[in-house]
């Protein structure tokens, strides 16, 4: 056991001794060695197929966790989200998935170094499990993609809680990582990555909640997240045609974010608000042709085109009819 340990290739290989002595001395001097477990002679086939079985679990889970945080990887969660997918289409529960990036997290990073930039993501997921401990169920999920990059999962009951009490605790603790002086200003000024000097504001999260229903696979799910938590960094609470909804830390109230499901809320309903708009403002000058000027009125014209146009609902991309 001591020789595997010291070889590079075999230094974090699960160990078993098996053994006919049974004193507590002669176990305790094995797990001293490197043991990951041991089992006294005579012993049951099935009972060491199990022990080695969760062995191999434990250190997959162990090299799959990310090593700032300490929460489950990659691995974990698209094994997570896989089987929380089947049992939905099996009919189970639906569930809400969220994905939380930070803003600015690279200019913070630049400007006061990597040591604080690892505080602030520890930081942020320590947020997130006593939020989700706090808030959510006890089935809830939390894992850590890399970087900046978090998912969670709880039920949709509880998802509002959730990511309200996530924004506002990370807004509560993340003003002491900066300076005083920073702090004060309410933004650092350092060079952005194209090398122009730029003011960046106090970081904030950005949180895209969607709700899983039709969606087919983890990959799917992903694709939506990422168009969650671009909505959530331009500041628009709800998406067009889809079952997202986003949050945002830099957000000056918390009024409750609105589901967009279907048609009804999709398409045709921001085009006759946007036609709305457009005709309670002022008339304008038009071009020869007349074509509208504003930009609700350009959108409204377009959105009443009769190209077909793509829409997301509950995750499912269809036509419309």
């Amino acid at each position: 056991a001591q020789r595997l340990r010291e070889e590079r290739a075999t230094v974090l290989t699960p160990v078993i001794f098996l053994s006919a002595r049974g004193r507590t001395a002669d176990k305790v001097r094995a797990f001293k060695l490197g043991a990951e477990d041991y089992l006294v002679k005579p012993f049951d086939a099935q009972e060491l197929l199990a022990r080695v079985e969760k062995s191999l679990a434990r250190r997959e889970a162990e090299l799959s966790a990310s090593p700032t945080t300490k929460l489950p990887g990659s691995h974990a969660i698209e094994a997570e989200i896989d089987r929380r997918l089947e049992l939905a289409h099996a009919g189970g529960s639906d569930f809400a998935f969220c994905y939380l990036d930070l803003d600015n997290l690279k200019a913070f990073n630049d400007y006061y170094g990597y040591a604080k930039a690892n505080a602030v993501i520890r930081q942020t997921g320590d947020v997130i499990r006593h939020i989700v401990t706090r808030s959510g169920g006890p089935g809830d999920f939390i894992g850590h993609i890399a970087g900046d990059d978090f998912v969670f999962i709880t039920s949709l009951e509880r998802v509002d809680e959730v990511c309200r009490g996530i924004c506002e605790r990370f807004d509560h603790l993340i003003r002491l990582y900066y300076d005083p002086a920073d702090r004060g200003h309410g933004y650092i000024e350092t060079k952005d990555r194209f090398g122009v000097q730029r003011r960046f504001p106090i970081m904030s999260v950005s949180i895209a909640a969607i709700s899983v229903g039709r969606a087919k696979s983890y990959a799917a799910l992903a694709e939506l997240a990422a168009v969650g938590k671009r909505a959530a960094k331009d500041r628009i609470r709800t998406l067009p045609g889809t079952c997202i909804a986003s949050w945002s830390s830099r957000w000056p109230s918390w009024p409750s974010p609105r589901r967009a499901c279907g048609p009804r809320r999709g398409i045709a309903a921001s085009t006759a608000r946007c036609a709305r708009r457009a005709a309670a403002r002022p008339a304008r000058a038009t071009t020869s042709d007349r074509s509208p000027t504003t930009p609700c009125a350009r959108r409204a014209a377009a959105r009443s085109s009769s190209a077909p146009r793509a829409m997301v609902r509950c995750g499912a991309r269809r036509r419309p009819p």
